[in-house]
């Protein structure tokens, strides 16, 4: 939702900024190979090659930074750059947010809360493996004579070299499988920002190889994780009808999921996601992101497995979020409200959800029973 303009602020770069607190440098996270990995192959080279932009803030990085260029538009974006002038990471302070008029009005969104979520994308990221990419992003105050009362707080992302946006580009030549992987995460995350502007295009060599490869990474994440279901009026449906993914009619999306895929659509049993609600409490603390929005991880979750089982497409699955998945959420807060279940047990038990997400009847019941006995430990 951030777009660029010339810096408004010309010798905002004559004074060095401060940092001055942020989370350590490695998340707290766990190995999602454990559910995935047979014993046969747990030997192996890992499955997919996690991204350079993944890598912890070191803080030599972080030394004498300067905000050369400042960023404006819907919300304040500042690039960070160190006395090499070599682009470093991109800062975006809390007090300068901007979410949707309508998702903060019926309390999907809250201004001042993307910060942690920009976090919480790249935490639930590299718990899962790394597969999908999400650049390391820390929550720190930086300190600097430009800014009201000289600091300000927010999100500090490692900035992506030698990228381009999709704006102007089309997506031939791009591997199916970095579309997929966007996808997935955005979907698990019900990403209400993925647009062109915000999914960059780089090509880089394989490690250890000068094999080039196309490579897409995801940013932007502040209007992920928003309320799906509110306890006292329901499902957000206009927010679901409005949900935009700039791949969704790419004909990547409609490709068959890879190995790759699989792989992680099978690390996103009821445990595994129980442990990234534990990881985000444990780093963010519990009031940073609402515990309704940790439950849309937990239907984002369920939707991915169940819609896989079911032979379903990325593209399908980006359909069935906005119409069918609203009808579903009302039955399951229907049910929730009568029962005092968790939404989640709902959804699973919600009329339709065999019919929605494939034919494989028994093997959804399976999958329900299991997600069943996990998500009440949730």
């Amino acid at each position: 939702m951030c777009s660029a303009v010339a810096p408004a602020t010309p010798n905002l770069s004559d004074t060095p900024l401060q940092l001055i607190s942020g989370n350590p440098p490695s998340a707290q996270s766990f190995s999602s190979t454990e559910s995935i990995e047979s014993a046969d192959d747990s030997q192996q080279s890992p499955w997919f090659e996690k991204s350079d932009v993944m890598e912890p803030f070191s803080p030599s990085l972080l030394e004498e930074l300067s905000p050369s260029i400042m960023l404006e538009g819907t919300c304040g974006v500042y690039l960070l750059k160190n006395r090499k002038g070599e682009d470093v990471a991109v800062f975006k302070p809390m007090d300068e947010e901007y979410v949707p008029k309508e998702a903060e009005q019926n309390g999907a969104l809250v201004k001042g809360h993307n910060s942690y979520r920009e976090r919480a994308a790249f935490l639930v990221s590299d718990a899962l493996g790394g597969y999908t990419g999400v650049p390391n992003t820390i929550i720190t105050t930086v300190r600097h004579p430009t800014f009201k009362g000289g600091e300000k707080r927010g999100s500090l992302q490692r900035f992506v070299p030698a990228s381009t946006d999709m704006s102007d580009l089309g997506p031939a030549d791009i591997p199916v499988d970095e579309v997929h992987k966007i996808g997935l995460v955005d979907l698990l995350l019900f990403n209400v920002d993925r647009h062109e502007g915000n999914l960059l295009l780089r090509t880089r060599k394989s490690q250890g190889s000068d094999v080039l490869t196309r490579e897409l990474v995801p940013i932007d994440h502040g209007l992920c994780l928003p309320v799906l279901v509110s306890r006292e009026t329901g499902p957000s449906r206009n927010l679901m009808l409005d949900l935009y993914f700039a791949w969704e009619s790419w004909p990547q999306a409609k490709q068959p999921f890879g190995a790759k895929a699989r792989r992680f659509l099978q690390a996103l049993s009821p445990k595994a996601v129980s442990r990234l609600v534990t990881v985000l409490k444990a780093d963010l603390g519990n009031h940073a992101i609402p515990l309704p929005a940790l439950t849309t991880l937990k239907v984002g979750a369920l939707l991915l497995r169940l819609c896989a089982q079911g032979g379903k497409t990325l593209s399908e699955m980006a359909a069935m979020v906005r119409t069918p998945l609203a009808d579903i959420l009302q039955d399951a807060w229907s049910l929730a409200s009568r029962t005092h279940q968790d939404v989640v047990i709902g959804v699973e038990n919600a009329n339709g959800v065999a019919q929605v997400v494939g034919d494989d009847d028994q093997g959804v019941k399976r999958e329900e029973e299991a997600g069943e006995s996990g998500s009440r430990a949730l």
